[in-house]
């Protein structure tokens, strides 16, 4: 799974602040801390209210959390790589991702690796 832009949210860590360089990185890191504990539901999140009754949807059907998710995958071998262009866009420095991230590369490096892959996921 390769992630870039607003993707690599879900890998972020959800705890602490991104530290960037320079004004513009810094304010965008504030605002879009990231974090699979933060992430909002689209045009649907209505002020929380739509992520939160989401989330106990998927509680209710006993489905696993986003955190549970991308914990399975990486145990069932599932690579995922966050974006290094990406990552020097935004300002998003590597220990800004959870440990399952198993490192950052550009989409060359990505598409190298998928070209045996069953599965793809560019997201």
């Amino acid at each position: 799974m390769f992630f870039t832009f607003w993707g690599l949210n879900i890998l972020k860590k959800n705890e602490g602040s991104i530290k960037s360089k320079g004004l513009f990185r810094k304010m965008l890191n504030f605002i879009n801390r990231g974090g699979s504990r933060r992430l909002t539901i689209s045009k649907f999140n209505m002020l929380g209210m739509g992520t939160w009754m989401m989330k106990g949807l998927m509680k209710d059907v006993k489905m696993p959390s986003i955190d549970e998710f991308i914990t399975m995958a990486h145990k069932m071998g599932v690579k995922m790589i966050a974006c290094t262009t990406s990552c020097g866009v935004m300002g998003i420095p590597e220990e800004s991702f959870r440990s399952e991230v198993e490192n950052l590369a550009g989409a060359a490096y990505f598409l190298r690796e998928a070209r045996d892959a069953d599965i793809t996921l560019f997201i």
